[in-house]
């Protein structure tokens, strides 16, 4: 419990995007119901639990350990009262079936990848594999793609789902959640090459995109949390501007100017 309270990123604790999950047979890992019975469903909002909800269930040893939800853009929209942390990707590199791995100790092919994110990184709840959260996207309809190599070990990355947590952190990794877009689109190109990742056209590539946000007295401009800083300002200078997202910021700049004159 003190390693989640003192090493998970600041960022998470304030959503409500946790879950409460025990051991089931077959050592699957299950959510925990909001009555505190088995066998929730991450995909049920009413399984989302505060991060020190979930944490209570660890400390009383109603439940073995928590997760994270990989909310949909959808769920995001929807839920607005469960302040969500949206773009989120997740690196799992997991190697508890392979022979070469020990407590602590990852094979290289596996942890390389994961540590190249440089982001916030932990080991697993197996002690066996390694977890990193990004901001960005994956170039595919799929919640999440998985590499299996012969050794018994896998890497994946997660956009969509639910992952687990253990606060373990990885040493000298980030204690933040970074932009990680292009480290993302580097290693899907290196894994999965038959994704044509890297032959995705620069207007394809992730782009800059705002949020208008009402909050008391303030006026927030909420960026898009997938796109490196220099992209962000490349944006504001004029270059490479597609006429939506022109469209899109002279419309936050519209309400801005309406906000303005009501405050």
């Amino acid at each position: 419990v003190d390693n989640l309270i003192n090493n998970l990123p600041c960022i998470l604790k304030s959503s409500r995007q946790f879950l409460a999950w025990n051991l089931e047979r077959g050592e699957k890992k299950v959510p925990i119901k909001p009555d505190g019975r088995p066998w929730g469903d991450y995909q049920d909002p009413t399984c989302w639990r505060t991060f020190n909800d979930a944490l209570d269930l660890v400390d009383r040893r109603r439940a073995f350990g928590i997760g994270l939800v990989l909310p949909s853009p959808q769920q995001i929209k929807t839920l607005s009262g469960f302040n969500l942390i949206p773009e989120l990707v997740a690196f799992d590199g997991d190697a508890k079936r392979s022979s070469m791995a020990a407590r602590y100790s990852v094979p290289e092919h596996i942890s390389d990848y994961v540590r190249s994110a440089n982001t916030c990184s932990e080991f697993s709840p197996s002690l066996k594999g390694l977890r990193a959260l990004a901001f960005g996207t994956i170039r595919t309809e799929k919640q999440n793609i998985t590499k299996h190599f012969g050794d018994g070990t896998e890497l994946s990355l997660y956009r969509g789902g639910w992952v687990t947590l253990s606060g373990l952190s990885l040493g000298n990794s980030p204690t933040s959640i970074e932009h990680r877009q292009q480290a993302i689109d580097r290693i899907m190109a290196e894994v999965w090459p038959e994704l044509n990742v890297s032959n995705l056209a620069v207007s394809e590539l992730a782009s800059p995109t705002i949020s208008p946000i009402h909050e008391g007295e303030h006026f927030i401009l909420d960026w898009s949390r997938s796109v490196p800083e220099d992209r962000i300002r490349q944006f504001i200078q004029g270059l490479n501007r597609t006429p939506k997202q022109l469209a899109d910021i002279t419309a936050a700049w519209d309400l801005k100017r309406g906000w303005d004159h009501g405050n």
